[in-house]
């Protein structure tokens, strides 16, 4: 008998109760309705891929990112994003910037907009150092002003 108990309730934790329990599972769940309060399973870092648990779905708390199991790798759904304010001052030739927000900045795309002239894009040399890491190289000095590092991964 599955019949939920009155008493369930989520306060800073599920009081209801499991279904099944580690060593007894449901093979499929078939409804017609809506899950509503359905959550992932809540990792803090990507599980290990494995052919046993194809569409097994994850939600990463270090990365922020839903994660899935094709069986032969875990697979984030979504993109990443990064976006930082940079500051020159009308003779910096070079910055180096320190990023978060995506999982790896060798992996993502950059680019520099100009906060002040519409988000203009400016044409420099963007090279990712390390996961963490990118440097802005200009050959003339950007006017000073306020220019917006964007990422995506």
């Amino acid at each position: 008998n599955v019949t939920p108990l009155t008493t369930a309730a989520y306060s800073a934790g599920w009081t209801g109760t499991n279904l099944g329990d580690g060593t007894h599972f449901y093979n499929n769940l078939y409804m017609r309705g809506e899950a509503i309060n359905f959550r992932a399973e809540n990792v803090s870092a990507d599980f290990v891929s494995s052919s046993q648990n194809p569409g097994r779905i994850g939600y990463n708390t270090t990365s922020g990112l839903l994660i899935y199991d094709t069986g032969l790798s875990v697979i984030a759904v979504g993109a990443q994003h990064s976006e930082v304010d940079t500051v020159w001052n009308g003779t910096d030739v070079t910055k180096s910037v320190t990023v978060s927000g995506v999982a790896d900045a060798r992996k993502a795309i950059w680019v520099l907009k100009d906060n002040t002239n519409n988000f203009e894009q400016m044409y420099v040399k963007l090279t990712q150092t390390n996961s963490t890491t990118v440097v802005i190289d200009v050959e003339t000095p950007l006017p000073a002003g306020s220019y917006r590092l964007i990422g995506l991964q």
